[in-house]
Formats: structure tokens, C-alpha cells, sequence
């Protein structure tokens, strides 16, 4: 009998896993046709694609910062021979 009641309470579960994935996914697309309606109607760029941009704004930022670290040039040096003591 435990068997059974695991099966079904796993089986309860997973429907309920797969209803809560469907809900997200039509919330979702909802969401996106009202900020697309939104966008063309008022010209007003949705929250998450003006997010997305300045999150690809600052990679770049950081890219440039790196790559110009690399390639440090170190002009003043000077060189000295130790010599032993005895």
C-alpha cells in the first residue's frame, strides 16, 4: 500500500510541477505581447530589454578595462648584479 501512496503523491506532484511550468510560460508570453503592444504603441522600451542593455553596456566597459591592463608597458628598469660576499 505504501507503494501506491508514493506513486500517486508522486505523480500528484509532478502534475502539479508541470501546471506551475505552464502558468510561467503563459504568464510569460502574456508579458511579452503587452510590452511589445506597449513598446509600439508609446515608444516606451520595456524594463527588461533597457536592463539587458546596460548589463551588455557595462560587459563591454569591462572588456576594454581588461584588455587594456594586458598590455602594461614597463619602460624604467634596473637591472643590478648581486655580488657574493664571503
Amino acid at each position: 500500500m505504501a507503494f501506491f501512496t508514493r506513486l500517486i503523491l508522486a505523480l500528484l506532484g509532478m502534475a502539479l510541477a508541470l501546471l506551475f511550468t505552464f502558468g510561467v510560460v503563459c504568464w510569460l508570453a502574456l508579458y511579452a505581447v503587452f510590452a511589445s503592444v506597449r513598446w509600439l504603441a508609446t515608444g516606451q522600451k520595456p524594463q527588461v530589454l533597457m536592463m539587458w542593455q546596460q548589463m551588455q553596456a557595462m560587459r563591454k566597459g569591462m572588456r576594454t578595462q581588461r584588455s587594456d591592463n594586458r598590455f602594461d608597458v614597463v619602460e624604467d628598469v634596473v637591472v643590478r648584479e648581486i655580488q657574493k660576499t664571503e
